[in-house]
């Protein structure tokens, strides 16, 4: 469906009161995230929209009950538009970046055809805005903001000086970490933490997932190959960023495919794409 599905804009599905997919929204892999429409027999389960005076049944009231993709879209647009009241110098990027992040993960485990990258959160957008974004990194906070927060989509051999370059966020001292001790050269790996720190506070940390560095020595070699294989069988538990980042096809599993990718790494034939 056109304009919504190009990539400039921002597609909006349909929820109900449930968090389920409302029966009559649209759904594919160019929707982008999902709010409240409505759905159901009773007005209980609908939403309270604007309508012209001139066309409620009483003549006076500028609100009816309504359903649709039309009830649902501009609830995007009012948390969009809280974000700017907050930070009007928010590009269109750092907007779909923030508002994304910070939805609340519905169905499969991120990103999916049926609600997008989920449904959308006002409080938890605003909340997005105080902490780390990069345009260039995916930020994954399906575990809720200041839970645990990953940094995904980090390529092998991204070093120290490259990846504190790909953050937007004008007052930052960011420090990477690795455990207690502080990492100022060289290259990162899965399993470290990039932290933003203001006024010697800390604001924000994410965990660093490079993909395919699956036993955290910042390499792809046959010690990830051989570790993800052992926690397919269930003879070896690996923490959630080892498997973040063995999860090589992103479908949210770790399965015979992802080890399959590693070892064509390995062997040269097929490199991995963060």
């Amino acid at each position: 469906m056109y304009p919504s599905d190009f990539e400039a804009s921002i597609s909006v599905m349909a929820t109900t009161r449930t968090d389920t997919r409302a029966s009559y929204s649209d759904f594919g892999p160019k929707k982008d995230i999902s709010a409240p429409g409505g759905d159901g027999g009773s007005h209980l389960d609908w939403m309270l929209s604007t309508y012209p005076v001139a066309l409620t049944p009483s003549g006076n009231a500028p609100y009816v009950w309504m359903t649709g993709t039309s009830m649902a879209a501009p609830v995007v647009s009012g948390v969009i538009a809280l974000m700017l009241s907050a930070k009007p110098s928010l590009t269109v990027g750092q907007i779909k970046e923030y508002l994304y992040s910070s939805a609340v993960d519905l169905g499969a485990p991120g990103r999916d055809d049926y609600f997008g990258h989920g449904r959308v959160d006002a409080a938890q957008a605003l909340m997005a805005l105080q902490v780390l974004g990069s345009s260039y990194y995916k930020i994954d906070r399906s575990g809720r903001i200041n839970i645990e927060s990953y940094l995904d989509r980090v390529a092998v051999g991204t070093t120290v000086a490259t990846l504190k370059s790909r953050f937007n966020h004008p007052e930052s001292e960011l420090k990477v970490f690795s455990g207690v001790s502080e990492v100022t050269s060289g290259t990162v790996a899965t399993g470290m933490n990039i932290r933003w720190v203001v006024g010697g506070v800390e604001r924000d940390r994410l965990t660093i997932v490079v993909r395919g560095d699956v036993n955290g020595d910042g390499l792809i070699t046959l010690a990830d190959y051989v570790l993800i294989r052992l926690n397919i069988l269930g003879l070896r538990g690996i923490s959630a960023a080892s498997r973040k980042a063995g999860d090589i096809d992103k479908n949210g599993v770790i399965n015979i495919q992802d080890y399959t990718a590693i070892r064509m790494d390995i062997m040269d034939l097929s490199k991995i794409v963060p």
